[in-house]
């Protein structure tokens, strides 16, 4: 008995000189390598593409980072610690050849007084953008002079197009039950006007300039949030919400800073 556990004693003591031994040669060969192809290593732990490379450097966040603004109640938001280029120059193409926000306006105009188009708008509604629309491929050459015109019925909770041909309304289709447009610059100040008509909050925005952005619906009704400003000084002085739906404010206070 005594021998059958010197001996067993004896094998584990070979085996983990073995390991040892492999252990040593897998490390000098590693080192061999290393010193003979240092390049290959540097590329192998740096392999990721270049225009990541130049992601990383330009400051700009990575996945394993959070994502922090410069101020939260800025508009439009800043991502912190990346500076704004103010001289980078942006080129504007007319679409089509032609000017079209004058051809938006027109067609606003000739939409709204359409017959079919003033039956679902009701009384309280807004034009909300629209645009040139592509025929598709195929399409008859006089289509390309299409033009569509949203907008929405605040009474309803509904997104109405209207399709223009020639200067005229050939067709007005409702948008999926929910569909909300973007938001323009007019609606946003009709949403300022709520505001700055409210006893609670007129003096507060008295003099201050809104913006604004869609937020999510309620109970169907549509809401823009809009932030007040003092002319082109930053941060935002008061915040706002507004039920378009009814004509309301639902929320709004200053920002303390």
């Amino acid at each position: 008995m005594q021998q059958l556990v010197v001996s067993h004693a004896t094998g584990m003591s070979v085996a983990l000189r073995d390991q040892q031994e492999t252990a040593m040669t897998h490390l000098l060969v590693f080192t061999l390598l290393l010193i003979l192809f240092p390049a290959s290593f540097a590329c192998a732990q740096d392999a990721r593409p270049d225009y990541l490379k130049a992601y990383e450097r330009g400051g700009f966040p990575t996945i394993d980072d959070p994502v922090q603004f410069s101020d939260p109640h800025a508009f439009p938001p800043q991502l912190k610690g990346l500076a704004v280029d103010k001289d980078a120059k942006v080129e504007f193409r007319a679409l089509g050849g032609a000017d079209i926000e004058k051809r938006m306006v027109a067609a606003t105009s000739l939409a709204f007084s359409d017959p079919r188009v003033k039956a679902v708008a009701g009384q309280r509604n807004a034009a909300l953008g629209g645009g040139t629309i592509d025929p598709g491929k195929g399409a008859l050459k006089a289509n390309e002079g299409n033009i569509a015109v949203d907008f929405y019925n605040y009474d309803q909770n509904r997104a109405y197009r209207a399709i223009l041909l020639d200067d005229r309304v050939v067709s007005v289709q409702p948008w999926p039950k929910g569909h909300q447009p973007k938001e323009t610059r007019a609606e946003v100040q009709a949403a300022a006007d709520i505001v700055a008509k409210n006893p609670a909050h007129a003096r507060a925005v008295a003099g201050l300039t809104a913006r604004g952005l869609r937020a999510p619906s309620e109970r169907g009704d549509r809401l823009l949030y809009l932030l007040f400003y003092k002319g082109k000084e930053r941060p935002a002085l008061y915040e706002a919400t507004v039920n378009m739906s009814k004509g309301r404010v639902v929320r709004a206070k200053p920002l303390r800073h």
